[in-house]
């Protein structure tokens, strides 16, 4: 589940948050935020924010992720 909101014209901001819940693998949670901003009506520059937390499995092992994503967007 995700949701973006744009307050302003050039401004937005997301977050998202998933969760897999399997008998057969690890249980895995993923969050991730991130700030949108048009620089010009087509042109805009994200900043994103995720990590993601799986427990569980052989041995009840956890495994921790972070990601940082800078993109340019745009939009038709």
């Amino acid at each position: 589940m995700a949701g973006e909101i744009f307050p302003t014209q050039k401004l937005g901001f997301r977050l998202g948050y998933s969760r897999l819940d399997a008998t057969t693998t690890p249980h895995a949670d993923a969050y991730d935020l991130s700030a949108t901003w048009f620089a010009t009506h087509k042109i805009g520059l994200t900043l994103a924010f995720s990590q993601q937390r799986s427990h569980g499995g052989f041995l009840n092992n956890r495994y921790d992720s972070d990601a940082t994503a800078f993109r340019i967007v745009g939009r038709f």
